[in-house]
């Protein structure tokens, strides 16, 4: 179904390392930043690889959680 796939949360353990960044920074609301050099446009970040994109599941999860991502550890 779905609605149910949509529903899904992302548990601790699944998250990649940059995903994993943002899920530790979350609670204290520190930035977390993937660009490679301070003049790198973060518009361009389609292109960037793997190593510095974060899925919208993660996302969509932490905000789910207010303050809280420790309560789906």
């Amino acid at each position: 179904m779905v609605i149910a796939n949509v529903l899904e949360r992302v548990t601790y353990d699944e998250p990649t390392p940059p995903e994993r960044q943002v899920w530790d920074a979350f609670p204290a609301g520190v930035a977390v930043d993937f660009r490679a050099a301070p003049e790198e446009d973060p518009a361009e970040g389609a292109v960037w690889g793997p190593e510095r994109t974060v899925r919208g599941e993660v996302l969509r999860t932490l905000l789910g959680m207010g303050t809280s991502p420790a309560l789906c550890i």
